[in-house]
């Protein structure tokens, strides 16, 4: 062999044709059949059937939307169609309650006409009985009937942080109870005079006292030595009970001396009964 037969291009060139003499597979034919097991993964049939089911499901949806188009036309129109009904109701209940308001205004007018006339048959009665008329007066101040005025101490009640720390009803009853045992002469809170017919209770989400809806800040008022009450206050069992409130929930309770209150009378004292004396 010459020195030029030997030259690595055309021993190269030699070699690369003895190679596909020897294997004849293409290698382009190898991948397109690697591309054709990709491209078709599934059968044949699965194909024609996924094929088949895209129709329907347009179907479908299309209905669907129809049904929900329909459903969202029905409630807007139920919607418009009642709230002329529902504001007529409304108003209905709007002027109830105004008509039991003014009823109330004058069933109080004719309470207060009442007792002034009673007043006026009371002092003709007892004419120049000084000591029975003191008596008298003191025992209206006792019970509530009248308004009273002296020195006393004022208990300021706060909710605290967080829907836990909510004062209820219960907490202002410990604290007026605690009140009357250290011998306090009268009390009021938020304004309401307590006497014995009063009520503390909660009604849905609010205290009411003697039927009147009250809110925090809760104020008590109570009328009596207001140099004994505070310490006498915070010994009882109703001071312990706030304490534990205090430290517990962040409830705020708050005892101050006070040289003038003034509470007002019960108007829910009223004669409800009357016998003449033979």
């Amino acid at each position: 062999m010459s020195d030029r037969d030997r030259t690595p291009g055309r021993w190269d060139r030699l070699r690369e044709r003895l190679v596909r003499v020897q294997d004849p597979r293409d290698p382009d034919a190898s991948m397109g059949l690697l591309r054709q097991v990709t491209d078709q993964a599934l059968e044949p049939g699965y194909t024609r059937a996924a094929a088949r089911s895209q129709p329907r499901r347009r179907w479908l949806s299309a209905i669907a939307l129809v049904l929900v188009g329909v459903l969202l036309a029905i409630t807007v129109q139920q919607t418009t169609a009642s709230a002329p009904e529902a504001e007529a109701e409304r108003d209905q209940v709007l002027e109830r309650v105004t008509e039991a308001e003014a009823q109330v205004a004058q069933l109080r007018a004719d309470i207060a006409t009442e007792q002034d006339a009673i007043e006026a048959i009371r002092a003709e009665a007892l004419g120049s009985e000084a000591d029975l008329t003191a008596t008298v007066a003191e025992l209206e101040a006792g019970t509530g009937r009248t308004a009273v005025v002296g020195p006393g101490v004022v208990v300021v009640a706060t909710d605290g942080q967080g829907g836990q720390g909510r004062v209820v009803d219960l907490d202002l009853q410990q604290l007026v109870n605690g009140l009357w045992s250290c011998q306090a002469e009268a009390v009021a809170v938020n304004g309401q005079r307590i006497t014995s017919r009063s009520s503390i209770r909660i009604a849905g989400e609010a205290i009411t006292v003697n039927y009147v809806s009250i809110t925090p800040p809760y104020r008590v008022e109570a009328i009596g030595d207001p140099s004994m009450l505070p310490g006498c206050l915070r010994g009882s069992s109703a001071g312990a009970w706030w304490s534990f409130l205090e430290q517990s929930y962040g409830v705020g309770f708050d005892v101050t001396r006070a040289n003038n209150l003034e509470l007002p009378a019960d108007d829910g004292l009223a004669v409800r009964e009357g016998r003449r004396l033979r």
